[in-house]
């Protein structure tokens, strides 16, 4: 077994691993699916209001992902935690839901 697989074969992963496309992606995601659920001034409330956080929620959700596996089917949360740590990553998902908002809105959904 390689140093970098766990037992179960799982491949530990950096934030820089992740390929900037497959980034821009999940949280475009991420994104859409708050604006989708009418949640985007909630979302942003939290998440400019936890911006100096936003390390310990990551790691926060890296502890919680065995828990939140057994109930949901997310394939990139692991992803999605280790980009969140990044304050850019950050500002740059509350841009993506601004974004998404004012595309709903100019739509009239």
């Amino acid at each position: 077994m390689k140093w970098w697989k766990n037992e179960s074969g799982y491949n530990e992963i950096l934030p820089e691993d992740i390929d900037p496309e497959e980034a821009e992606e999940i949280l475009r995601k991420f994104a859409d699916e708050i604006v989708k659920r009418r949640l985007t001034t909630p979302a942003i409330f939290i998440l400019e209001s936890s911006l100096p956080l936003n390390f310990i929620g990551s790691q926060s959700m890296i502890a919680l992902e065995p828990f939140v596996h057994a109930i949901f089917n997310m394939p990139n949360y692991h992803k999605f935690a280790l980009l969140i740590e990044s304050d850019e990553n950050v500002k740059k998902l509350i841009t993506m839901i601004e974004d998404a908002n004012y595309e709903q809105k100019k739509q009239g959904k």
